[in-house]
């Protein structure tokens, strides 16, 4: 398992090449993985490039505030709607 191995912002670093979707079945992996999956500095980025801000400042202790936030916006477009 790298991510006991390598320092934690190198773990990070190698999750930021996942996709999200990815990165939500690397949180199923064990805790340990999903404490990293789940870390804003992987989410804030995939969210501000889309557009999508927070509506509030997350307080320093708050966990998956961003990710929470990306799975929110992504329901909400509606991808699955067939096209006509």
């Amino acid at each position: 398992d790298f991510t006991s191995v390598l320092p934690r912002f190198l773990s990070l670093y190698v999750l930021s090449f996942l996709s999200p979707r990815d990165l939500c079945s690397a949180a199923q992996v064990s805790w340990h993985w999903r404490v990293l999956a789940e870390q804003d500095c992987l989410w804030a980025g995939r969210c501000i490039s889309r557009g999508w801000f927070l509506p509030y400042t997350p307080v320093e202790k708050e966990y998956g505030a961003w990710k929470s936030h990306y799975v929110s916006c992504v329901s909400t477009l509606d991808w699955l709607t067939p096209r006509e």
